[in-house]
C-alpha cells in the first residue's frame, strides 16, 4: 500500500487563511473558492456541518470577502454531512488533474492506496457572536481525512460511461467543466483495510483534533516544519515521501522523532509503505486512538 500526504482546502494561495478549530476542537476543512462557475455548482451558502454555520464562519473569517452566493471547490468530497441530500449510494471521491495527477500517476497509486489529506488550521474564538482567530494561536499543518482508494476513473472523454456506473459523481466538481486529459476522480471503498481499523468508513473526516493529527512541529515557528514518528525517516534502502529526496530537509530528533523541512510546493506526497511497515503501527493508532 501506497500513502500519499495529499495538502487540501484553504491555503496562502487559495483562501488567504486557515481553516477553523473550534474551541470545542471540532476542525472544518473549508473547500478553496473558485470563480470557475461551470466547474462548480456548490456554493458556500449549501455547505453544513454539524449545526455550525459554515457561511458565517468563512464570511467573519475572511473578513466578509466571501459570502453566500461564492462558488467552492468541493475537493476531495468525504465529508457526508457537508452537503445535504446525499443519494443513498453516494461514496467519497477526489479528483485530480495536471502535474499532480501525473506525479500520482507516476507512483502508480491505484486500488488499496490510501490518501490521507492534511491542510492549514489554526485555532478560533467568538467575540460579540464574530468569529476570529485566537491571537497567538500556532498556524498547523493538520491531518484531517482520508480517503481509501476502491477506484480510479479516467474522465476525460469517458463521463458518460463515469456517470452510468457512479450517478452521483454527476455534480463532482471534476466531472464539471472542461479539464486536461489525465483528469482523474478516484473514489473511496466502503471501509478501511480491517488491519488498519474494524469500524472505519473508507472516507471521512476527524471530528475533533488530536497530536497525532499535528504534522507541525509547534517549537519551530512554521507550519512547514514538521515532526513526524521516527518511521517516517528514510534511508539508502528506503526511498522518501517524495519531493522530500533532499537529505538535508530531515534530521532525526530522538528514538522517537524525526523533523522534516516539509517544501513549500507540491499537493501530493506518496510513501510507498513496502519500504515502511511500521508506519502500519502509526496508521492503526491514526484512525483508532
Amino acid at each position: 500500500m501506497k500513502i500519499i500526504l495529499s495538502r487540501k482546502g484553504f491555503d496562502s494561495d487559495n483562501g488567504g487563511m486557515a481553516s477553523p478549530i473550534f474551541p470545542d476542537g471540532k476542525i472544518i476543512s473549508l473547500p478553496i473558492p473558485t470563480d470557475s462557475t461551470s466547474r462548480s455548482v456548490t456554493k458556500i451558502k449549501d455547505l453544513c456541518v454539524d449545526g455550525y454555520d459554515i457561511a458565517g464562519v468563512i464570511s467573519d473569517l475572511s473578513n466578509k470577502r466571501f459570502a453566500n452566493e461564492q462558488h467552492v471547490h468541493l475537493d476531495p468530497d468525504i465529508n457526508y454531512e457537508m452537503l445535504s441530500n446525499r443519494p443513498k449510494d453516494w461514496l467519497g471521491a477526489f479528483g485530480q488533474v495536471s502535474t499532480a495527477q501525473s506525479h500520482l500517476a507516476n507512483n502508480a497509486i491505484s486500488k488499496g492506496d490510501l490518501f490521507i489529506y492534511f491542510g492549514w488550521f489554526r485555532e478560533v474564538v467568538q467575540h460579540n457572536q464574530v468569529w476570529q482567530f485566537k491571537v497567538n494561536a500556532p498556524n498547523l499543518h493538520t491531518i484531517y481525512g482520508w480517503l481509501f482508494v476502491e477506484d480510479v476513473i479516467p474522465i476525460y472523454g469517458n463521463k458518460e460511461n463515469v456517470l452510468k456506473k457512479y450517478p452521483w459523481l454527476e455534480y463532482h466538481p471534476h466531472l464539471l467543466g472542461t479539464y486536461g486529459e489525465n483528469n482523474t476522480v478516484y473514489v473511496g471503498s466502503r471501509a478501511l483495510p480491517t488491519e488498519i481499523s474494524k469500524d472505519k468508513s473508507g472516507y471521512g473526516v476527524f471530528s475533533n483534533i488530536r497530536d497525532i493529527q499535528n504534522l507541525t512541529d509547534i517549537a519551530q515557528g512554521k507550519r512547514s516544519n514538521w515532526q513526524l514518528p521516527i518511521c517516517f525517516y528514510p534511508s539508502e534502502e528506503k526511498p522518501p515521501l517524495t519531493y522530500h529526496s533532499n537529505k538535508d530537509r530531515w534530521q532525526i530528533e530522538n528514538e522517537k522523532w524525526v523533523k522534516l523541512n516539509s517544501v513549500g510546493r507540491g499537493q501530493e506526497f506518496v510513501l510507498d509503505t513496502k519500504y515502511y511497515p511500521d508506519i502500519n503501527e502509526w496508521l492503526v493508532e491514526l484512525f483508532n486512538s
